[in-house]
């Protein structure tokens, strides 16, 4: 149950940081540089770029091909990392 509720609870964490929690880190840096947390915007997650809801209020139309290609090439990198970890993580171990 406990390995449940944390895996859970993590992956939620880190969704609503991905989402929200890199926006507020941003606005942070744009008002005082800071290094250390400069590199955590860095490696952070943002899934803020895959929330369209913008481009379809403000009517700017569909994202260019090289813009959409890169933000492919950006979750698709993000899965990889995840998964990666995962299987790390997670992996059972075969008793022969």
């Amino acid at each position: 149950r406990f390995g449940g509720i944390t895996g859970f609870a993590s992956t939620l964490g880190v969704t609503l940081y991905g989402l929200y929690g890199v926006g507020y880190l941003d606005q942070m840096l744009k008002l005082e540089a800071n290094p250390v947390l400069r590199g955590l915007w860095t490696v952070s997650p943002h899934y803020r770029l895959a929330d369209l809801t913008q481009r379809l209020y403000f009517k700017t139309g569909a994202l260019p091909t090289d813009a959409f290609w890169m933000m492919i090439v950006y979750f698709a990198g993000i899965l990889a990392v995840y998964s990666g970890l995962s299987r790390l993580c997670f992996r059972t171990k075969l008793n022969a």
